[in-house]
């Protein structure tokens, strides 16, 4: 069974690998098939268009905190959510994933994540942040006592990832009649991650210290940020300088512009001996 002509390019470059990995193993066990693997493995993936990631300007994170309403029902809950999302730059998964016990708000306040390959990474916390989350365990209820997931649905239930999405979704919506700017965005929980290391990047956080808070394997990946933010770009132009131009460059000089005037008027067929008679050292210093 072939690829369906409607896959995208992105599956088929990840199914691609899948296979290469595949065949990498059987040229290990089975060297015999070793030149057979070979040709396999190097079948080219498909170039896929660059998607650019949606980020949250500053005023823009600033509405969709705003939108919260604490005296609503979730509203404490919510509120301690959107921050915790926008300090660490979690995924959502390691924020679904969180323990009360994964909390250290006492002293140097901070958070322990549970990343891709089961790697920890601590991340300090704002005192908004903790102010929050204080708020939140003061209240929360769960169903379960034994059940010590941090982040609970309305029903005392372990939330889940597609209940964090609702939640972005719901007040994204809401902060679009405050920001209307909002609305040419599509605002997940993996967009305020992307806020965050934008905005990380912007108050002049080295890419490797943002790569490590944001629990990146590769720093490549984090790159992504700088190569997309066209504010850091310009002030990077304007740290760099323009160029010195107010020189005339060698062939904006007097002597070479009327050169080329003379050679642009003179006609048709010429003698290319009495040319260079009648430019004089002018002529022969272009030969």
């Amino acid at each position: 069974m072939g690829f369906r002509l409607t896959s995208s390019l992105r599956t088929r470059n990840a199914r691609l690998a899948a296979i290469r990995a595949l065949f990498s193993f059987i040229a290990r066990e089975e060297p015999a098939l070793m030149l057979h693997c070979q040709m396999i493995r190097t079948i080219p993936i498909k170039r896929t268009q660059h998607k650019t990631v949606d980020y949250l300007e500053e005023n823009e994170m600033q509405a969709l905190l705003d939108s919260v309403e604490l005296n609503s029902r979730t509203g404490i809950r919510d509120k301690a959510l959107l921050l915790l999302l926008y300090n660490t730059g979690a995924r959502v998964s390691e924020i679904v994933g969180l323990k009360v016990a994964d909390l250290r708000l006492k002293g140097a306040a901070q958070i322990k994540l549970l990343g891709k390959g089961n790697k920890y990474r601590s991340c300090p916390l704002w005192d908004e942040t903790v102010e929050a989350l204080d708020d939140y365990l003061n209240q929360r209820t769960a169903k379960d006592p034994a059940n010590q997931q941090l982040f609970l649905n309305a029903n005392g239930a372990p939330i889940t990832r597609f209940g964090v999405r609702h939640i972005i979704g719901k007040y994204a919506t809401t902060a679009k009649n405050q920001c209307p700017s909002i609305a040419a965005k599509t605002v997940t929980p993996h967009t305020i991650r992307h806020t965050t290391a934008m905005h990380l990047l912007r108050s002049g956080n080295d890419v490797n210290m943002v790569s490590y808070w944001l629990g990146h394997a590769d720093i490549n990946t984090t790159h992504i940020y700088v190569e997309i933010d066209m504010e850091m770009k310009r002030q990077m132009l304007q740290k760099a300088g323009p160029p010195d131009v107010k020189k005339p460059l060698p062939w904006q000089k007097p002597n070479v512009l009327q050169w080329l005037n003379k050679l642009a008027k003179a006609p048709p067929k010429f003698s290319r001996k009495s040319e260079i008679e009648k430019n004089g050292r002018n002529g022969e210093e272009f030969h």
